[in-house]
């Protein structure tokens, strides 16, 4: 019989308290209730950083749209590509900070 060992971390995000087992994969745990990302406790001695960072924003308002101004996401590719046409490449770069 497979003895797993398990740990309970509380989320950083919504102090949801959540049962892991350590998994043979470094895996990545992520919160049953609100979803953020949770470091595998089970990894000693290694970096365990992400190199990407999980922003919440809610979609519509006024922080998320300044948020997604500030980089291109898949929507913008076909614009950025000449592809989109209703929208040119200049158009694009007009609408995002920096450009």
């Amino acid at each position: 019989m497979n003895e797993y060992k398990t740990t309970v971390i509380s989320c950083s995000q919504c102090g949801q308290k959540n049962r892991l087992k350590e998994r043979v994969s470094k895996g990545i745990y992520k919160c049953g209730k609100c979803g953020s990302l949770i470091k595998n406790p089970f990894l000693k001695g290694e970096d365990t950083d992400y190199p990407y960072k999980e922003i919440k924003l809610e979609q519509g308002t006024s922080e998320w749209k300044q948020w997604r101004l500030g980089g291109f996401g898949a929507s913008d590719i076909p614009a950025l590509m000449g592809e989109n046409p209703w929208k040119s490449i200049q158009a694009l770069l007009n609408e995002k900070d920096g450009y």
